[in-house]
């Protein structure tokens, strides 16, 4: 894990297609060396921090001189009429954006830009589930200033292994939606009754192979 003397080194002596898997519990900042240890080779790198996983690829890490902070927070949003909430207020504006369907509300560590696409899973928590279902979902940057929401990613389901799955390439704030009746949501670029052009940071797809080569683990318990 990150509070283990010398995991620097390991992630360094991997082999070029190892899947490597960094416990984030006992400190959430991952340094920027992380990343170039495993810049332009076929490793993956798996932080895991509290029920999310980011999943880096060393293939594609064109920003590989930043450091991560893989602290998140987050809640379910339960919908209703805009009318339920207080006037103005932040609820409010998502009650109306949302046309009144739930949402998980996910707020990441102000990291800015991230070393490369990252594969964010979420454990999907029973609570979760009830609340905005295990498909259909999309991701949404939460363009908070703009009071507006702009798509990143599309038909989200989650995996086999209980995770909701999607791609990112920079940390604000984020959500996940069911899709349906989501046609007045202001996907990306779409201007929406503020017009213009979004905010929204790109994403390049999902990233592959992410269950390739050998894996390491370097959990609290490594040495």
């Amino acid at each position: 894990g990150t509070t283990v003397t010398g995991y620097l080194d390991k992630i360094r002596a991997a082999s070029d297609d190892a899947v490597i898997v960094l416990d984030c519990t006992g400190d959430s900042r991952v340094p920027a060396a992380a990343f170039a240890a495993i810049r332009d080779t076929n490793r993956t790198l798996i932080l895991n921090h509290n029920g999310i996983e980011w999943v880096f690829f060393g293939d594609n890490l064109p920003n590989a001189d930043k450091a991560v902070d893989c602290a998140v927070s987050y809640r379910i949003f339960r919908g209703g009429a805009a009318e339920d909430y207080e006037e103005g207020s932040a609820d409010a504006v998502l009650a109306e954006l949302l046309q009144s369907k739930p949402a998980l509300l996910i707020q990441f560590a102000p990291n800015g830009q991230l070393p490369g696409p990252a594969l964010v899973r979420i454990k999907a928590e029973y609570t979760f589930r009830d609340e905005i279902g295990i498909a259909g979902l999309d991701a949404y940057f939460y363009n908070e200033q703009q009071g507006r929401l702009d798509a990143v990613d599309k038909g989200i389901a989650m995996a086999e292994d209980g995770y909701y799955p999607f791609v990112i390439t920079h940390n604000s704030a984020y959500l996940l939606a069911p899709q349906k009746g989501a046609g007045s949501v202001p996907a990306s670029g779409s201007g929406g009754e503020g017009g213009g052009a979004s905010d929204a940071p790109e994403t390049s797809g999902s990233p592959e192979g992410a269950t390739t080569g050998s894996t390491d683990s370097l959990d609290e318990g490594s040495t």
